[in-house]
């Protein structure tokens, strides 16, 4: 079984990452099993990696502008490798590696969707529907993401599979936190964006450091289009530089984790939040936004906080009650850590597994009723 993995480009980002785990670890499931990456842009900061991991990756490092000649390369390059089957990650790469893949006569094309943003681009919403239609079946990474695609009509129900995501990493705590004190270190880990809310975090900082002093808040993450400008300008205006601070995107997310004593998730909206199970397994008590992402994540726990989206009071009261109830703290700490075990490695790449051998059977049984015929 040969599987050619499209993407755009190799950055230190969610999906980026997500592969890495599901190359390695089919290789790992099954040595008959052959996987490619194949690249279209020139970001690479994680071609080490996937190198270092026996990863084969082709770089077509293609040009921004021209529908037609990235097409033709990405064409070309299914047809020098001739995989069994094709799976697109994010939007340039449905785009053009689902239409490759038809024109190559790939029967097997399969499409990821990993976020649902509130408003489309004519571009966007065009490849959106184009890629699902083309391709044989869709990956959502949440279910909240599969009854989306359905309601705006990207597929019906039966062509999508939910695979939760796992996270790269995972705390090594074997025993939940107790409780720090009544100074609490917050930590925001995403790209600076409206979608993330980081400015209702900050918002929240006003009541906090009144009522729970000595709190800080951490904000980790790469500026998206120059929203950490206004973030800035949040913190600066609110007069909180002392005790907000804007670190940039770091490398080992779970040093800073570590570091921490309660995570903040604060996101307006969500496809699956990653960084929210990454928290739950270093013990962190987690306060999050009430948006259905956040409410499948932490289903089944006997206790959580969910808290309305774009409220700064909503975060700082339920920050406030963490630094002032040490056996709430701790038990968030206790079911954060258990839930977080359900998302694991081995489990998502056990069902990616599962749908590419399910897929390739599909094939071969359809190919033997035409050949019967």
């Amino acid at each position: 079984m040969k599987i050619m993995h499209v993407i755009p480009s190799l950055t230190r980002g969610g999906a980026e990452r997500l592969l890495l785990i599901i190359c390695k670890g089919l290789a790992d499931i099954d040595a008959n099993v052959r996987v490619k990456v194949l690249a279209l842009f020139d970001s690479l900061e994680l071609l080490g990696q996937f190198t270092a991991a026996g990863i084969d990756v082709e770089c077509l490092r293609l040009p921004r502008r021209g529908m037609i000649p990235k097409l033709s390369a990405v064409h070309a390059a299914i047809g020098r490798w001739r995989p069994d089957i094709v799976h697109t990650h994010l939007n340039h790469a449905d785009r053009y590696g689902q239409s490759a893949a038809f024109l190559r006569g790939v029967r097997i094309r399969v499409m990821s969707v990993h976020n649902i943003e509130r408003r489309w681009r004519a571009q966007e919403a065009l490849t959106r529907y184009c890629g699902a239609a083309l391709a044989a079946r869709i990956v959502a990474v949440s279910q909240s993401v599969k009854e989306e695609c359905v309601r705006r009509r990207v597929a019906p129900a039966a062509k999508i599979s939910v695979i939760y995501n796992a996270p790269a990493f995972v705390g090594g705590r074997t025993q939940p936190r107790r409780h720090p004190g009544a100074a609490l270190r917050l930590v925001n880990v995403g790209k600076l964006d409206m979608q993330k809310g980081q400015r209702f975090a900050i918002g929240a900082m006003e009541a906090i450091r009144l009522r729970a002093p000595g709190s800080t808040l951490d904000i980790y993450g790469p500026d998206a289009g120059g929203f950490g400008s206004v973030l800035r300008g949040e913190i600066t205006a609110r007069g909180l530089e002392a005790v907000v601070r804007l670190n940039g995107p770091v490398d080992t997310v779970g040093e800073a984790l570590d570091r921490a004593d309660v995570f903040i998730a604060s996101s307006l909206w969500e496809g699956f939040h990653m960084a929210v199970v990454e928290a739950m397994s270093h013990g962190l008590p987690v306060v999050a936004t009430d948006i259905a992402p956040h409410r499948e994540i932490m289903a089944g726990m006997p206790e959580s906080i969910l808290v309305e989206p774009g409220s700064a009071a909503a975060i700082a009261d339920a920050v406030i009650r963490l630094s002032a109830d040490p056996l709430f703290y701790e038990r968030l700490s206790a079911a954060g850590m258990e839930r977080a075990r359900f998302f694991s490695q081995q489990r998502m790449v056990g069902e990616y597994y599962a749908l590419y051998r399910s897929l390739m059977e599909e094939r071969a049984a359809g190919e033997s009723r035409t050949s019967g015929t």
